[in-house]
């Protein structure tokens, strides 16, 4: 019965009937037997009622997670059209003032404003991805056509800091992938990649082809990403420090809006850096989606 007990079967008993110390054993036997089930039936009884409870908690806590993320994006689509109207208002006064002290007021308006969109866009863009109410539009595309794009809409935010962006295109590469969002995280890391590097030295973009993949890779010469951060720059509002005062700017949006994309691509996302001399960052993309 020992055994029994050992193996797990607690309505194990002995049945002796001697009337010595042997029965004595044998009772004492069964009543530890009796209590160890008891024991068990009353901790299963206390973990049916936490698993339950968990459960419930984790119920509330979706449903509260879907009511932050329905606000967020309901609130960023409502705060994009008075902006949009601001930024009317804000291009007609540049055009219209001629007095130069007010120019310099309207331009760092301007500035402010431009940041405060960027910001609401990004909120926009995460919830609706976050909320899975992404539209997606995969088709057979060129994509070094669309880096070049890219590279030539950004690059008036090179030159003012003297930096020289230097891709290294290996001709057509068609690829199944939506653009619009593809675009967005080229620009979201040559915008970072302008942002860290120091002023007078170079960004290096390269498409490499594998058999089922692409690689992109975005290099920049600056301040480098601590080894600790990563992994968690791709986390939602996860920053870095930026600039020489080691101080963290953005809203830490960016990196995981890029991250969401390449997954939803079937893709891969990921950071290399030296402290101090640079940073990459590598995206693959299957050539055709599964």
């Amino acid at each position: 019965m020992t055994a029994e007990i050992s193996k797990g079967n607690l309505e194990a008993r002995v049945k002796i009937n001697t009337g010595d110390e042997f029965e004595k054993l044998g009772h004492a036997f069964n009543n530890m037997a009796e209590r160890i089930s008891k024991g068990r039936d009353f901790l299963e009884e206390k973990i049916a009622q936490a698993t339950k409870e968990l459960s419930e908690a984790n119920q509330e806590l979706q449903s509260l997670d879907k009511l932050k993320s329905d606000f967020l994006a309901n609130m960023s689509h409502e705060l994009r059209s008075p902006l949009t109207v601001i930024r009317g208002g804000i291009d007609y006064l540049n055009r219209s003032l001629t007095i130069e002290d007010n120019r310099g007021y309207i331009e760092i308006i301007d500035k402010n404003l431009a940041r405060l969109i960027h910001l609401v866009s990004d909120l926009f863009d995460f919830t609706k991805i976050e909320a899975k109410k992404v539209e997606w539009s995969f088709k057979q595309e060129n994509l070094s056509i669309l880096i070049q794009e890219v590279i030539e809409i950004i690059s008036p935010l090179a030159v003012d800091k003297k930096i020289a962006i230097n891709y290294e295109n290996p001709g057509d590469v068609i690829v199944e992938f939506d653009l619009e969002r593809i675009e967005q995280v080229m620009v979201n890391l040559i915008e970072n990649a302008i942002k860290f590097s120091d002023w007078e030295t170079e960004i290096r973009i390269k498409l490499e082809k594998g058999e089922e993949d692409i690689t992109v890779s975005v290099k920049d010469l600056g301040i480098g990403i601590p080894e600790e951060n990563l992994e968690t720059i791709f986390d939602k509002f996860s920053t870095v420090p930026s600039g020489s005062k080691s101080k963290n700017e953005g809203t830490g949006l960016g990196l995981a809006i890029c991250k969401a994309i390449v997954d939803a691509h079937g893709g891969m996302i990921w950071a290399e850096s030296v402290k101090g001399v640079s940073s990459t960052f590598f995206f693959t993309l299957p050539k055709r989606r599964s």
